[in-house]
């Protein structure tokens, strides 16, 4: 599922969507995995599932994962 096209992310940003009133900052992590990993186990995601997160597919393009 393709949430957001167009120009690639910038740090600080604050991004809007249409038909979603939140609103998000982009943040650079250069540990997102082990982010998405204390996620799982914060959450207890079972082994195999994972919580979503936003990967990029290709430059300006995010896509959602494990969900």
């Amino acid at each position: 599922m393709t949430i957001r096209t167009g120009p690639a992310l910038m740090a600080g940003e604050l991004i809007t969507f249409e038909r979603w009133y939140h609103r998000v900052t982009v943040e650079a992590r250069p540990n997102r995995e082990h982010i998405v990993l204390s996620a799982n186990q914060y959450y207890r995601v079972p082994p195999g599932d994972s919580v979503a997160a936003l990967a990029p597919a290709r430059p300006g393009e995010f896509h959602t994962r494990g969900a």
